[in-house]
């Protein structure tokens, strides 16, 4: 009798044996039957990697398919009909919830809730700085990196500081704020804030946490104050937060949204404004934002009110008296005094986010909050980092601060004068500007509001100096910005001079020889404001 242990009470009675011949009824080699096997163990970690990337499950399936077509070539016919080197999306799919499930947690309900709060936590443990509120409806994460921590230090952080925020950057639709600041290297991202609302209550929520965040020394200086001047759209919750939280910044409007606004509420059709009279009455709200003075914007606005086009519209009426009286926020003539820049649009940050957008998410949404925290910290530093050194190497696209060749200024008579005053006569025009290259500001309506002009680079090449609004860069400010980047200095210190050598027996001549153009030379009248900046 066969010892067994099976229950069955038919073996010990009728016993047999079974024997399997591995003889399929079906092909075994052909793309049908290939398709059911599973994927190999290595092509799983590929995804993996590539989900990591950015890629979603689509994109990463593609991605792998180039690949196989560039290492097969003529044999890839064959092989991308085997599941198990050449997956599905079905499957990527599934491996991308359960890979990213395991990576940031669940994607949604109180797990991915204590999963965001942990991971907060955890990257607030080293030298970068986040802090987040969870209420019953609504999420508030502030963030200022080491990175952003060492942007904060730059003068320009003191003066403008542009502040708005867009969505569809995850599944859930959080509102991402940026702040940044304009540099010689283009514009730098000195925080981060993620809500789940725009409303008055949760921004203003979120600056305040951001305000706690803010390390000694921070915008260029200012502290808690913050900067001088904050840009931003047209959003009256974000205007009303800045102003209960940076009470002494002034809060100005990118006049691009302005302009924007009032053309879509011309064109829309339930406000009843004529096809021939759409013109006009924009034409009235452009001149008024133009306008150089008080009492020239005072005058355009009563001749528009006056007007026959707008004596026919009582809603418009309405609408461009109400811009009127806000216009200490838009009209260009209330900004000469302010240290914009030569900023008047929001251009710096809607850049910052096509990027995010583009390069970052590679116009993906994150798969949950936690996802979203991640990109928005690691992989935006990461970005600003190696954009920072690729500018100060020499290897950036072309930046306003760098002279066009097109603009000559050889045919300027410049004399120095003295506390680092300069005089700058144009014969073409007849008319003579006052600059200070180490302010970074002119008397022209350009450099008036700190921005870059011809005068200020004119001066920088005649006497060899470094501005704030100049490219090139001196060696000592690259490795400033080097350090910005790094966080380190740890580089030989001519690591960033110039290929041309310059022999100290000549550098004394040239010394010599500035100091004494700069005592035979009368004084020159002081730039207006110059106190306002330093």
């Amino acid at each position: 009798m066969l010892c067994c242990r099976s229950t069955d009470d038919l073996l010990a009675e009728f016993p047999c044996t079974v024997n399997i011949n591995s003889c399929h009824n079906h092909r075994i080699n052909s793309a049908a039957a290939l398709s059911f096997r599973d994927p190999h163990p290595t092509i799983r970690e590929k995804f993996i990697a590539l989900f990591k990337a950015g890629h979603s499950a689509t994109q990463a399936v593609e991605a792998h398919k180039r690949d196989l077509m560039d290492e097969h070539q003529e044999d890839y016919s064959t092989v991308c009909a085997d599941r198990s080197v050449c997956p599905d999306v079905k499957w990527a799919q599934n491996l991308y919830r359960s890979a990213f499930e395991a990576e940031y947690g669940p994607s949604a309900g109180d797990g991915m809730m204590r999963h965001l709060q942990k991971t907060v936590l955890e990257y607030s443990n080293s030298d970068n700085k986040a802090s987040i509120i969870c209420t019953e409806n609504d999420v508030v994460i502030a963030v200022c990196s080491a990175l952003m921590q060492r942007i904060h230090t730059l003068p320009n952080a003191a003066q403008i500081c542009f502040l708005d925020s867009s969505g569809n950057l995850d599944r859930y639709n959080c509102r991402v704020f940026l702040l940044m600041v304009d540099t010689a290297v283009g514009g730098l991202p000195i925080g981060v804030l993620i809500t789940t609302s725009e409303s008055e209550a949760i921004v203003t929520r979120a600056l305040e946490e951001y305000k706690k965040l803010l390390p000694e020394g921070s915008f260029g200086g200012n502290g808690e104050k913050g900067p001088v001047v904050f840009m931003t759209d047209n959003a009256m919750a974000l205007r009303n937060s800045l102003g209960t939280t940076f009470a002494e910044s002034t809060c100005l409007l990118c006049i691009f949204h302005v302009l924007q606004a009032a053309w879509r509420w011309l064109w829309d059709s339930k406000h009843g404004i004529s096809m021939a009279d759409r013109q006009e009455c924009f034409a009235c709200l452009s001149k008024m934002l133009y306008c150089l003075t008080e009492e020239e914007c005072v005058d355009t606005f009563i001749n528009s009110l006056e007007s026959d086009v707008l004596q026919k519209y009582e809603n418009f009426h309405k609408y461009l008296s109400d811009l009127y009286d806000d216009r200490q926020s838009w009209a260009l003539y209330r900004r000469q005094q302010l240290p914009t820049r030569g900023n008047n649009t929001n251009n710096t940050i809607e850049s910052a986010f096509r990027v995010l957008k583009d390069k970052v998410f590679d116009r993906t949404r994150a798969y949950s909050v936690p996802q979203l925290f991640h990109y928005v910290t690691d992989c935006v530093d990461s970005y600003y980092s190696s954009r920072i050194l690729t500018a100060i190497t020499g290897r950036s696209h072309r930046s306003r601060y760098q002279h066009s060749a097109s603009k000559s200024t050889d045919h300027f008579e410049i004399s120095a004068g003295v506390d680092g005053l300069y005089t700058v006569f144009n014969p073409s025009s007849g008319n003579t500007y006052t600059v200070h290259v180490a302010i970074g500001i002119c008397s022209c309506p350009v450099g008036l509001t700190g921005g870059p002009c011809k005068h200020q680079h004119a001066v920088s090449k005649k006497y060899n100096l470094e501005g704030r609004n100049d490219i090139p860069l001196t060696a000592e400010t690259k490795m400033n910005f080097h350090w910005v980047a790094t966080g380190s200095r740890d580089l030989p210190a001519d690591w960033y001079s110039s290929l041309e050598y310059k022999s100290p027996r000549k550098a004394a001549c040239e010394h010599r020889t500035t100091a004494q153009s700069v005592s035979e030379t009368a004084v020159v009248t002081s730039v207006t404001s110059v106190g306002a900046y330093q």
